[in-house]
Formats: C-alpha cells, sequence, structure tokens
C-alpha cells in the first residue's frame, strides 16, 4: 500500500471520517482533503499522519512507511501484558509460519517458475514471518535480560545476576 492510500485508509476508519479527522487536525474538511491527495502541492506533514494514525488506532502510515523504504513494520509485544510462556508459544506460532511458508514456496516452484501472483504471496508471508521473528526476539529479550544485556534463564542465573 502506497502512503496516500495509507492515509485514506486510516481517515476512513475513524469514525466520522472525514469531518471527524479534520477536526482532530484542527482544519476544514476541504483542507484536509487537499492535504491528503496533496492539491496545488499541498500536503499532509508527518506528524499529522502520526496523529491521524492514533487517532485511527490503525499502523497504516507506519506500515505504508516501511514498505516505501525497503522494510517491514514490526509492532514489538507489550511486555506487561505477557506470561513467561510467551515465548514458548511464539516460537510455536513462528514454527507453524515457516511450515507454511516453505508450503507456498514448493507449491510455486512446482512449474519451475515463481509468477508475479506467488511472488506477492510469497513476499507477504516472509514479511509476516519477519514480523514474528522480531516480535518472539523482542519478547525473548525483554523478559529474560537485564538493561546491562545479561541473560536470565533459570533460577541460577537470576541469583547470579541478583
Amino acid at each position: 500500500m502506497d502512503l496516500r492510500k495509507a492515509v485514506v485508509k486510516m481517515v476512513n476508519s475513524v469514525n466520522g471520517g472525514w469531518t471527524v479527522v479534520a477536526a482532530h487536525l484542527g482544519m476544514t474538511e476541504n483542507a484536509l482533503r487537499n492535504r491528503v491527495y496533496e492539491t496545488k502541492g499541498q500536503q499532509l506533514s508527518d506528524n499529522d499522519k502520526l496523529a491521524l494514525q492514533d487517532l485511527s488506532g490503525t499502523t497504516h502510515f507506519v506500515e505504508a512507511f516501511a514498505a516505501a523504504s525497503g522494510g517491514t513494520f514490526v509492532r514489538l509485544p507489550d511486555m506487561g501484558k505477557l506470561e513467561h510462556d510467551s515465548v514458548h508459544v511464539m516460537f510455536n506460532q513462528m514454527y507453524s509460519q515457516l511450515g507454511e511458508h516453505f508450503k507456498l514456496f514448493m507449491a510455486a516452484v512446482e512449474d519451475g517458475v515463481i509468477d508475479s501472483a506467488e511472488r506477492k504471496d510469497i513476499q507477504a508471508h516472509g514479511a509476516e514471518l519477519h514480523r514474528t521473528v522480531a516480535q518472539l526476539q523482542a519478547l525473548m529479550l525483554g523478559m529474560y535480560s537485564r538493561d546491562t544485556g545479561e541473560v536470565k534463564v533459570g533460577s541460577h542465573a537470576e541469583a547470579a545476576h541478583a
């Protein structure tokens, strides 16, 4: 999704749409439309886009920005809401996704060529797998390491670093 589509999608995600978003950003609905569609060189600032993203409760802007930069946005887990078995659960999820990724690849190369639709599916699934790995790593380090970088893995390590 390109950046403009992401902004339009965020506006449409807000209950009340264009009218509510315009009021929230302190402009008229017409001014908002001109900035979103970049009429006569007008545009929304990045701060406005981030405020819109917050208002919409989505991550569409940052996802589109990351994709435009050749990357993938990864929402990190909220450490305060997780249990210690979350690491094991996420590892299992990652292994399952990796198996699905391999199945996509094998189906795509059955004829010896990955076509554009298969490529799109593989890339989208790979981006999701990448997000899972990044979330898993953040979870592992967030739950089991201290600010010093030392990793706790059981009662002996906890006692040694206490």
